[in-house]
């Protein structure tokens, strides 16, 4: 009876000893994952940015209605995509070093920089499907910058080898029939170029220009392939853009140390119109939750902005 009694203690013990391993690894591991944006987004009570994130693809989360796309900036799951359910514990990787994302139609279409061949700069864009588990490899694009969805086709953005806006193009969401809806005259794009943004019918982006090294604002309307140069961003040439985001027909502006702008656009007229909001601006990242922009601070508060 004696020797029972021992047993039962001694698996007792080990079974508390497990629990505690296993409880503290778990613990260890949510550490080494945790964000404070993570933990900012998984509370939020928005149910679909689909459409906001369609316009903003450089945001590192999209919000669905029972689950959350997210990328996290550090950890063991850093630049992978994850996806998080909100109302349980699952999480699944869908996919490892990707670059911007987007979930329509119970599909997931992602780009990637092959890590192997990355002095070549060929963009791989990817379809996860729901129903199968599954990644399909859709086209490799050399010098893809930028990608999203415009009217069910893949609208997509190259640079030539010197990093010079070189075409706008469109594609079938399998990623074929490709076609080149606009091209850029060298002596008038801008090289650089980041920070894309699109509009019902209007691609937005900066980069800068030849003649003067200012930082940029242009428009392409998709409808009349009409390109333009609407707006220098900064007062001299050494302007560099922190963070952008585009809400509302208007697009938000922070600069490294030089303020921060909102900027009303036009995109049929193909003008916009500058307004300072502040003269500092110290954010790497523009978010936005129920319509309202914030950043992070030093401490991991997420602070509003003015609009």
């Amino acid at each position: 009876m004696k020797t029972r009694t021992r047993i039962v203690a001694v698996l007792l013990v080990l079974a508390g000893s497990a629990g505690i391993i296993v409880g503290f690894w778990q613990w260890q591991k949510k550490q080494y994952n945790y964000s404070a944006l993570r933990e900012w987004i998984l509370s939020s009570e928005e149910e679909d940015t689909t459409e906001r994130h369609r316009q903003n693809m450089q945001e590192p989360y999209q919000i669905l209605s029972d689950h959350i796309l997210l990328k996290p900036d550090q950890g063991e799951d850093a630049s992978s995509l994850v996806c998080e359910y909100r109302n349980s514990w699952r999480r699944e990787i869908l996919s490892e070093h990707v670059h911007t994302f987007l979930e329509i139609d119970y599909k997931v279409y992602y780009d990637v920089i092959d890590p192997a061949m990355d002095d070549d700069q060929r963009a791989h864009l990817y379809c996860y499907d729901y129903r199968t588990k599954e990644s399909r490899h859709l086209f490799e694009e050399k010098d893809m910058i930028w990608f999203s969805i415009y009217k069910d086709q893949i609208i997509y953005a190259s640079e030539d080898n010197e990093g010079h806006m070189q075409s706008i193009c469109l594609c079938d969401m399998d990623g074929k029939q490709k076609r080149e809806l606009y091209r850029f005259q060298k002596e008038d794009t801008l090289f650089g170029a980041g920070n894309f943004f699109l509009t019902d019918d209007t691609v937005l982006f900066t980069g800068q220009a030849h003649h003067d090294s200012y930082t940029k604002l242009a428009m392409l309307s998709l409808k009349t392939r009409t390109y333009k140069r609407v707006l220098s961003l900064g007062e001299d040439e050494d302007t560099e853009i922190d963070a952008c985001y585009y809400l509302d027909h208007t697009l938000y502006v922070g600069l490294v140390m030089g303020g921060y702008y909102q900027i009303t656009l036009d995109t049929e007229k193909l003008r916009a119109k500058r307004k300072v909001l502040s003269n500092v601006f110290y954010a790497e990242a523009i978010y936005c939750r129920e319509n309202k922009l914030y950043y992070e601070d030093t401490d991991g508060e997420f602070m509003e902005l003015k609009k």
